[in-house]
């Protein structure tokens, strides 16, 4: 694993912050919440302040790391107790694939989730990407694991980034075996081989897995906690033997719709008769793009932050299930015709038959 260029970088004591805006806000903090006296401040800034340098040159000073936790998440107290604060953030997290992933990871640290990250992705930013992820022109072309860490570093900056630019191959999924301190891996990816060798990693070593995803109006939390016995992959969808014939095999387009159509269940994909046929019809016209909603994206982030946070708790029992959720309204069918019609047709065109 690498690291990033845009983590920030702790740096010796600065002067020039002594009576900065930042250091006045931050000691009416300590004045108020935690009883310190502003002379104490003052006259020993080292011990109440630390200074990081980002990846632009710009120096900002932050409370120490546990008075810096406690501050950033204050409102999440009664909602969370402390020692369940703490528990979760020192948890680390695995990020595979940073468009999903992206909302994921911020609505993950913005909760005081996990203090090490491992982030898995190949990909730069590119023009489709603005309609769903937090980034302007001038993140055009830099890599989404850079974005995120500067981003992220701002938040908190005593997180640590582990980065892969290659993102979750065959070549570096041991990385899970070799750390063994790995707490919870996401799947945001739209590799399908790359996807049952995460599945199937995060299995032979033990390690929680959560898929996440969106097709149109509805967002998909699988669930899998490999930690507590689950063997089952995307609670039985996939079978041993077909997952071996996805990573043995060069499959063709049609064999990667159909297992994507196991893995996300036949019924959810005949939910979204229209976007399916539609991206097929696209895909085989040589036009690759899934359609995403922003606000669809972080709706799923949001509802995994939840279940994740029982997860990492120890509040849930079941070892596998699933949450889809659906559009409060949502139908571009106009007839009990038309509906069986496009079902027909979305049967044959994912699994060459309507039954």
């Amino acid at each position: 694993m690498e690291k990033s260029v845009y983590q920030a970088k702790p740096i010796e004591r600065n002067n020039r912050f002594q009576n900065s805006r930042i250091v006045n806000e931050l000691t009416t903090y300590l004045i108020e919440n935690q009883a310190i006296d502003e002379d104490s401040i003052k006259d020993n800034p080292e011990k109440y302040f630390r200074w990081f340098r980002f990846y632009n040159g710009e120096i900002v000073p932050f409370l120490p790391q546990e008075d810096h936790l406690k501050m950033r998440t204050d409102r999440n107290r009664d909602l969370i107790t402390s020692d369940q604060q703490k528990e979760i953030y020192n948890k680390k997290i695995s990020i595979c694939g940073l468009s999903v992933g992206r909302a994921i990871t911020r609505s993950f640290i913005r909760s005081g989730i996990g203090n090490e990250y491992d982030l898995y992705d190949a990909d730069k930013i590119s023009p489709t990407n603005l309609n769903r992820l937090d980034v302007g022109n001038s993140e055009l072309g830099l890599t989404k694991i850079d974005s995120v860490v500067r981003e992220m570093s701002q938040i908190d900056p005593y997180i640590k980034f582990n980065v892969n630019y290659n993102g979750f191959k065959i070549e570096n999924h041991e990385q899970l075996k070799k750390d063994k301190t790995t707490d919870l891996v996401f799947d945001e990816m739209d590799d399908i081989k790359s996807k049952i060798l995460l599945a199937t990693s995060a299995r032979e070593y033990g390690i929680d897995y959560e898929l996440v995803t969106d097709l149109g109006h509805r967002s998909v939390i699988d669930v899998s906690q490999f930690s507590k016995g689950e063997d089952r992959l995307y609670g039985g969808n996939i079978t041993d033997k077909e997952a071996q014939l996805i990573l043995d095999s060069d499959l063709t387009q049609k064999d990667e719709q159909k297992f994507i159509a196991k893995i996300l269940g036949k019924w959810l994909l005949l939910s979204e008769i229209d976007l399916i046929l539609s991206i097929i019809q696209k895909k085989e016209k040589g036009l690759n793009g899934i359609p995403q909603l922003y606000s669809t994206v972080n709706g799923g982030a949001s509802r995994a932050v939840e279940i994740s946070t029982a997860l990492l708790l120890g509040e849930i029992e079941d070892r596998s299930f699933r949450e889809v959720f659906k559009p409060a309204k949502h139908s571009s069918l106009n007839s009990r015709t038309q509906k069986l019609k496009k079902k027909k047709e979305a049967m044959i065109a994912l699994f060459g038959s309507n039954k």
